[in-house]
């Protein structure tokens, strides 16, 4: 009973603060007077069955809060998991770089200190991030042991400054992301690159142009290792000597 009065006055207490999307702040309300009524009618339902012994509808209450979320909570799940979506990101990212007609081996999507987990996802490829912890691709065993993993051939972990040198040398086409209260970086993004797509989770940046005037060296893929892990140029690593 007390659950669904909260419920129903949920429009007079609920903090004004909350970080919500005008579509999450617009949906709560009619989901939350709908569950109020439904915890009232179960509450009902359950004390009158166990008065006049009647099982069913002791269990008929029970399950009815639980049959009516996914009915009556559909808007606010919707506005929700466009929230957390990535699907509007990847829409800008993919027109940017032509996608129809390049690959993952001609283009570049990099997200520095940022990792929108569905972005590769939708985009369907790789997303390299330039990192010093790993910790953007919430993944306690992955940061823990984010060293190992930075070895691997092909690793999308990069050093965290690796996205200035993919910015300034522009090797390929490349998008960046960064997270939308990364001030500093999206100030430096912002001068040289166009604004693609924001929300309130991330901004993407790009594609930044390589040039046409032959001196832009780099590895031909940003995943591309040598043998001191991810370069720009080849001469930043030595060249191990054969016996």
């Amino acid at each position: 009973m007390l659950v669904g009065a909260a419920l129903v006055a949920l429009t007079h207490w609920l903090p004004a603060p909350l970080d919500l999307t005008p579509a999450e702040k617009a949906a709560i309300p009619p989901t939350a007077l709908a569950l109020g009524v439904v915890l009232f009618v179960s509450a009902a339902c359950v004390v009158v069955g166990a008065l006049v012994r009647r099982p069913r509808a002791v269990i008929v209450g029970y399950a009815m809060v639980v049959m009516a979320i996914p009915l009556v909570s559909g808007r606010l799940l919707a506005a929700v998991g466009d929230d957390r979506s990535a699907a509007g990101l990847a829409r800008a990212t993919a027109a940017a770089l032509g996608q129809g007609s390049s690959s993952s081996a001609t283009t570049a999507v990099l997200g520095v200190l940022a990792y929108p987990p569905s972005l590769p996802f939708y985009l369907g490829r790789p997303v390299a991030v330039a990192t010093a912890t790993g910790v953007e691709l919430t993944s306690n065993y992955i940061a823990d042991y984010q060293d190992r993993y930075r070895d691997v051939p092909g690793s999308p972990l990069l050093p965290e400054g690796y996205w200035r040198e993919a910015l300034a040398r522009c090797p390929l086409p490349t998008v960046f992301v960064a997270t939308a209260a990364n001030r500093e970086a999206r100030a430096e993004l912002a001068a040289a690159l166009p604004l693609l797509a924001l929300d309130g989770h991330y901004a993407v940046y790009g594609p930044c142009t390589p040039r046409s005037d032959g001196r832009t060296v780099g590895p031909a893929h940003p995943f591309r290792r040598g043998p001191c892990g991810p370069t720009v140029r080849p001469s930043d690593c030595p060249t191990p000597r054969v016996r």
